[in-house]
């Protein structure tokens, strides 16, 4: 079974990005593990999801993600080879998010959640087999 859950800080704005006309958001999660270092692993999140987290979301904006683990490996433009672990799900807001004065508020105490992302989300474009 590949499942993770992680709650955490985003140590960056997020990043929106697009690949063969996808829509994917990028962001940086920190995950404080008490006594021992601080974890950072790269989220992402698809279509729908990518485009509310690009807008709602920032640096330090608290969030509860639950998806896959990801490998991925390619070769940069200078040749050289790079790789990357990665959780590609669901991610949830654990701060409310900024609204505007025309936003309903019925639902301030539950967190914001999109649906999964399906298997097909695995990697990025540029990814090549090991």
């Amino acid at each position: 079974m590949n499942s993770v859950v992680l709650s955490g800080r985003l140590t960056r704005d997020p990043k929106l990005v697009y690949r063969d006309d996808r829509p994917i958001c990028e962001m940086r999660l920190a995950v404080d593990n008490g006594q021992h270092p601080t974890t950072f692993i790269d989220v992402r999140a698809f279509d729908d999801q990518a485009y509310v987290c690009a807008e709602r979301l920032g640096k330090a904006s608290r969030v509860a993600v639950s998806g896959r683990l990801a490998y991925d490996e390619w070769r940069a433009a200078d040749d050289s080879r790079r790789e990357r672990y990665s959780v590609i799900g669901w991610v949830e807001f654990v701060d409310r998010p900024p609204c505007d004065d025309s936003a309903t508020r019925t639902h301030e105490s539950e967190p914001q959640r999109s649906g999964p992302q399906s298997e097909s989300d695995a990697a990025p474009a540029e990814t090549v087999a090991a």
